[in-house]
């Protein structure tokens, strides 16, 4: 089990995701603004006030890769490129169970167990 914690759209996980892996907070109904996200950089995700999250209920994404060893050709350019599998549970990405609601009166902290698959 690993640790993901948030202090004001700051995100910490002890086992460093890698660049480009995403956090997404997508409005649950009820909270109208736009879903607002942020790579994971070492671990950590800044969403800047002014690019969201809006106060409300937020259903919370966290996506993250390891390479499999295997090569595929890019699209864009047919170059050859590694390919990644998802290693957290989907309760935590596409099936997500993470739930937060961001007050906007101070600092928002939230703290999720994220385990591997």
């Amino acid at each position: 089990m690993t640790r993901l914690q948030r202090l004001t759209s700051n995100h910490h996980h002890p086992r460093s995701l890698a660049v480009n892996d995403p956090a997404t907070f997508i409005p649950l109904k009820g909270t109208i603004g736009l879903t607002a996200g942020s790579e994971i950089v070492d671990g950590k995700f800044l969403i800047p006030k002014e690019k969201g999250t809006f106060v409300g209920r937020f259903r919370v994404e966290v996506t993250t890769g390891r390479p499999t060893g295997r090569k595929t050709a890019d699209l864009m350019t047919g170059e050859p490129k590694e390919v990644y599998e998802q290693f957290i549970t989907d309760k935590y990405n596409t099936e997500s169970e993470l739930e937060v609601e961001v007050k906007g009166d101070g600092r928002n902290v939230f703290e999720f167990a994220v385990t591997s698959k």
